[in-house]
């Protein structure tokens, strides 16, 4: 866990992958939704509060003033091209960082054998 909050980049503000790694957008999402379901884990919520594990903001400046290609989509890093992969992975990063997620209502608590008894089920005739 601890490792994907530490993989966040000072100077650029993106994430990499692993130790020794460039910064990639994609790891926007695949470093971003680790710490928000940890937060869920440990919690029972996400970052509702607007307490962020990392820097939010430059995650977000990363993406939006280096991502971006001049012919639409998103690239892992500038000099390269875009593509499907890191367009869809950088903004669904992009969505997880600019929401704040309450989910105490996906906690699920099982009907008591009561419930069960008095709930009507449609008729198949």
């Amino acid at each position: 866990y601890m490792g994907s909050v530490n993989s966040q980049l000072i100077i650029e503000g993106g994430f990499n992958g692993r130790i020794n790694k460039l910064v990639d957008s994609c790891y926007n999402f695949w470093q971003g939704a680790i710490a928000e379901l940890i937060e869920i884990v440990l919690k029972g919520k996400g970052n509702y509060q607007g307490d962020w594990l990392y820097s939010q903001q430059g995650v977000q400046g990363y993406t939006l003033l280096c991502c971006q290609s001049k012919k639409g989509g998103l690239i892992d890093k500038p000099t390269k091209s875009a593509d499907l992969y890191h367009t869809c992975y950088s903004l669904s990063g992009l969505s997880i960082l600019q929401a704040k997620s309450m989910y105490n209502c996906l906690l699920y608590t099982s009907p008591s054998p009561r419930d069960l008894s008095t709930s009507r089920m449609p008729s198949s005739a």
